[in-house]
């Protein structure tokens, strides 16, 4: 099984379409499947670690698994952007931000997912690279399952290469 570049994962979208996330030592721009294809660290000068959005290699993605329509929106006041996919059987939005860490060699990207209605499964992609294109680590994938109505569920690590989404108001099982 061949498994495609970042880049041909997710190929780039026109730039409207794109939400800036920041936290005052850096900036990524998230695209309308839940992929941050853009983003320098440790700073604003230095080289991306996630550059599919001009055909390099990096991304971190989490994008439902169905067929959906995107829609997105910046909480008032804010650099904190909701993605916000609605597919057949769910709704599902995704709060996205950058956190200042208080050390300008580290970065902290929050995301928190949340299935609105429905029942959800998200593909999540963890792929950063050093300098643009160069080598990553072993990109990690993961599946994850969220049911609720105007809830969430923390995810906890339950094997290899799933992570389980327990219902609202249930606690997590203890990973493996």
């Amino acid at each position: 099984m061949t498994v495609p570049s970042t880049a041909d994962a997710f190929p780039p979208h026109v730039l409207r379409e794109y939400a800036l996330i920041a936290d005052g030592e850096r900036g990524a721009l998230v695209g309308p499947r839940g992929d941050i294809v853009w983003m320098c660290a440790p700073r604003w000068h230095s080289d991306a670690v996630f550059a599919a959005l001009i055909g390099g290699g990096g991304a971190y993605a989490v994008t439902p698994e169905d067929r959906f329509v995107w829609g997105g929106y910046y909480e008032p006041g804010a650099l904190i952007w909701r993605s916000r996919w609605i597919t057949c059987d769910a709704i599902v939005e995704c709060r996205e931000a950058l956190a200042f860490p208080g050390d300008a060699h580290r970065v902290v990207v929050l995301r928190h997912v949340m299935a609105r209605e429905g029942t959800a499964k998200v593909n999540v992609v963890l792929d950063p690279r050093a300098g643009f294109t160069g080598r990553g680590c072993s990109p990690s994938t993961r599946t994850t399952s969220a049911t609720g109505t105007h809830g969430s569920a923390p995810c906890t690590c339950a094997g290899p290469a799933t992570w389980a989404a327990p219902a609202p108001g249930r606690r997590a099982p203890e990973a493996d």
